[in-house]
């Protein structure tokens, strides 16, 4: 860990005086626009950006963010926000802070690989075999795993989530070790996109051989001093730089803790640490063909084959590019790519077309900022288009008239541990789809028009991210076996009569079930309302779509889009008093009755 001497227990400030904090610290010279960020001309920008931040940081209890927006080449606003580090009220500095990126590693390690590949290293569409000495990836649809599967995850493999931290960092695992007993393959590669951490931490295990250097010393010297990039390290943050790596924190009923520091055997997939100032440089080396001042870390072609499309899981469907997803906001084309881990949340976002991007990180894990400051500076810095489809343009144009019903039935994100036994993996919540007329069906809080034989737009509300479509597959039989949203798979895991009640719910008596509904305020201030229809429990909160709680035992219900169960206490024949929420790797928090 990092900060051995900081990570005694917190018990620190509350919503309301971290939101004072907040705002004080987004205007304290060390938060403040630096030199070589925005000029006051920004301050529009930067105004709007303001009011969300403070406003989201105190309502998800975020203690610090920065905010980095670039365009034509240059910083259009840099910012930080709130404390680095609680315990010494320690601003939020975009050109000293260090976060941890998460899942935006992924970006990087792809840079590298079609950066080798641009320099005549290797093929990204050989069989990655020819470049792995001593071991070799199984093959067992009779098709090869190529570099450009690893970068459009595609490559088929299984996404086995238990084992993949080590405890110390002498104990992360050689990725020539840690990787030739874990990649399972599920599917054939190139049959559809399904999120890997395994197909990326193979891509890192490739530029190791090839490079004949650690992957973190590689992109020192590749990647990060070309750009300039001081700050940026992977894995453990350098002595010289560790007191300016941001706190990362959870926040329960005592306050404020801060997370231990994971390590990970997986580390081209999620170790990189970095400045917002050095993410700006990245992203306008991206936004230009791979060129940032006078250093060039990708030519042209190369940046330009990252960036396109490379695989759809439909025509009309948003795909991948290397390393990147697709997006659209306001009509306008964009690659991101998010990130989360214990205390640390990111998001970074390009829209080549427009030479822009933007970058956000938080020191705590919660996505809802990232979402707000995105769709902010969207809306600002890329104005509607005439003629372009948007989120909240309406479908005029017939539909299909098909029976919906087949399409209706639970699913589940294809990404997680197939192989796993028992309760070691990961399993992710599962969505219900249910019909709600002729050609019409409903779940994600909307309904889905039927515009072709398998393909449904959102008729109303949106999407994060301004995906519209959804499509379904059906095995040779024509029974449905799955749906895809954007780049994600959604295996189907009960028909319409088993999604009625659910496989693992238990009967609960209604006059229970009576027991439990009513309004529950939580130490944060949020109320969450519990009703009952028949035999089912649903729960609604400000901001979240209504959920349905799965009874697992008479008194323990599951929200699986949340990833946590409500625990109701109630004495025979009387009203629950509370309810507990568990969510895994947060403390338990306490919901007490209002009404």
């Amino acid at each position: 860990m990092l900060r051995s001497s900081k990570s005694r227990s917190l018990a620190i400030l509350g919503a309301g005086a971290l939101a004072g904090l907040v705002a004080s610290a987004a205007c304290a010279p060390g938060a403040a626009t630096r030199p070589g960020f925005a000029p006051s001309s920004r301050t529009g920008l930067e105004a709007a950006l303001d009011s969300v931040i403070v406003d989201e940081m105190a309502r998800s209890h975020i203690p610090g963010a920065v905010v980095v927006v670039v365009r034509g080449g240059e910083v259009y606003l840099g910012k930080g926000y709130g404390y680095a580090d609680l315990r010494d009220s320690v601003p939020v500095d975009p050109e000293r802070t260090i976060f941890r990126i998460g899942s935006i590693s992924k970006v990087f390690t792809a840079t590298a690989l079609v950066q080798l590949a641009d320099r005549g290293r290797l093929r990204l569409d050989e069989d990655v075999n020819a470049y792995l000495p001593g071991w070799k990836v199984p093959a067992p649809y009779g098709r090869p795993v190529t570099s450009e599967h690893l970068l459009g995850h595609t490559a088929g493999f299984d996404e086995i989530s238990p084992g993949r931290k080590a405890a110390r960092p002498q104990d992360v695992l050689p990725l020539s070790q840690f990787l030739r007993e874990r990649l399972v393959p599920r599917f054939a590669p190139g049959e559809h996109i399904s999120y890997s951490t395994y197909g990326i931490a193979l891509a890192g295990h490739l530029v190791e051989q090839v490079s004949g250097a650690r992957l973190s010393a590689y992109m020192e010297r590749e990647i990060f001093t070309p750009l300039g990039m001081h700050g940026s390290s992977v894995g453990l943050v350098p002595d010289a730089l560790r007191g300016d790596a941001a706190v990362g924190y959870a926040y329960g009923p005592g306050g404020y803790a801060p997370e231990e520091w994971e390590h990970f055997h997986t580390y081209p997939a999620s170790d990189v640490n970095a400045t917002g100032a050095d993410m700006a440089k990245f992203m306008i080396a991206h936004l230009q063909g791979g060129r940032y001042g006078r250093a060039r870390i990708l030519s042209d072609s190369a940046a330009a084959r990252m960036h396109r499309t490379h695989f759809r899981n439909h025509p009309r469907l948003l795909g991948t590019a290397y390393g990147f997803f697709e997006a659209r906001l306001n009509g306008h084309p964009a690659l991101y790519h998010s990130g989360s881990m214990n205390g640390y949340a990111a998001s970074m976002w390009l829209w080549p077309e427009q030479g822009t991007g933007v970058f956000i990180a938080a020191n705590r894990e919660v996505a809802s900022l990232e979402q707000r400051v995105v769709r902010r500076v969207a809306a600002r810095m890329l104005p509607r288009v005439e003629g372009l489809e948007t989120e909240d343009t309406p479908w005029t144009r017939p539909r299909v008239r098909d029976d919906v019903g087949r399409f209706a039935g639970r699913y589940r994100w294809d990404a997680w541990c197939h192989s796993c036994t028992g309760e070691r993996g990961y399993v992710p919540r599962t969505l219900d789809v249910t019909v709600a007329d002729d050609s019409t069906i409903a779940f994600w809080g909307g309904e889905w028009g039927q515009v072709e034989p398998l393909l449904f737009r959102l008729m109303n509300g949106q999407l994060d991210y301004g995906e519209l479509y959804v499509a379904f597959r059906a095995d040779s039989a024509g029974r449905i076996v799955g749906m895809v949203q954007g780049p994600f798979w959604h295996e189907r895991v009960a028909d319409a009569g088993a999604a009625a009640v659910p496989s693992g719910d238990v009967q609960v008596d209604e006059r229970v079930l009576a027991a439990y509904t009513g309004r529950y305020r939580l130490p944060d201030g949020m109320v969450v309302t519990v009703t009952r229809e028949g035999g089912t429990l649903f729960g609604e909160a400000p901001g979240l779509s209504r959920l349905v709680l799965r009874a697992r035992t008479p008194t323990v219900f599951a929200a699986p889009e949340l990833e946590a169960e409500l625990v109701f206490s109630a004495n025979t024949g009387q009203q629950a008093s509370q309810f507990l929420l568990r969510r895994a790797g947060q403390p338990d928090v306490v919901a007490q009755r209002i009404e």
